[in-house]
């Protein structure tokens, strides 16, 4: 079973959206006034949307000991502080969301199986696109799994940047609310994915 710890400002629901199942328990870090997190038992640091990323800016250090160990992180939120290895967010929304279309461009993890890119687009009050409202810069161009079709990515699985694994979307909640519920082809399937890309980046890191 993966150990995961996830980052918890107060978000109201957080904890139904990271519900424990037979393949990953979550554990919940809380950002304090003076926040120093201890990942040392974590096989996953998660960052979910809505994250404080100045505070993850501040705690960096801690972050690079998780992946320089060859543990992962996951990052589901628009990272616009330097605080992740190799890649930022940047918010872009010079394009209308109602317009976006993702395709895959290398998916060597297998984290698209099953997955119909289309599904990552919902509308909300008149407004589509999951991940519309930013891209990832990063400084691995071979990381990018997702992108659109003005070619800004949206989606990234870096192993290059550092000994550990770092998955990152621009920005977009994912999660595991109902651990019982079956796959869909959407973002029920991309966050399992994920957790067993991570489980098997595991595996060769403690073999």
């Amino acid at each position: 079973m993966l150990r995961a710890a996830v980052v918890d400002n107060g978000i109201h629901g957080l904890h139904s959206f990271f519900v424990s199942s037979p393949e990953v328990h979550f554990r919940f870090e809380s950002i304090t006034g003076d926040w120093r997190p201890d990942f040392s038992g974590d096989d996953v640091v998660i960052v979910p949307n809505g994250s404080n990323h100045v505070a993850l800016y501040d705690a960096r250090a801690a972050i690079r000991t998780v992946l320089d160990r060859g543990a992962a992180v996951l990052c589901f939120c628009g990272c616009f502080t330097p605080w992740l290895p190799g890649t930022y967010w940047v918010h872009e929304n010079t394009r209308p969301n109602r317009e976006l279309d993702y395709h895959v461009v290398d998916d060597p993890m297998g984290l698209m199986l099953g997955v119909d890119p289309a599904r990552l687009s919902t509308e909300s009050h008149g407004i589509r696109g999951w991940w519309a409202c930013g891209e990832l810069i990063t400084a691995q161009p071979q990381s990018v799994v997702l992108a659109d079709q003005w070619k800004r990515a949206a989606l990234v699985a870096d192993t290059s940047s550092t000994p550990g694994l770092i998955i990152a979307t621009a920005s977009g909640p994912l999660g595991q609310s109902d651990p019982s519920a079956p796959d869909d082809d959407g973002p029920r399937r991309l966050f399992r994915n994920i957790i067993r890309a991570v489980a098997r980046h595991r595996e060769v890191q403690y073999a």
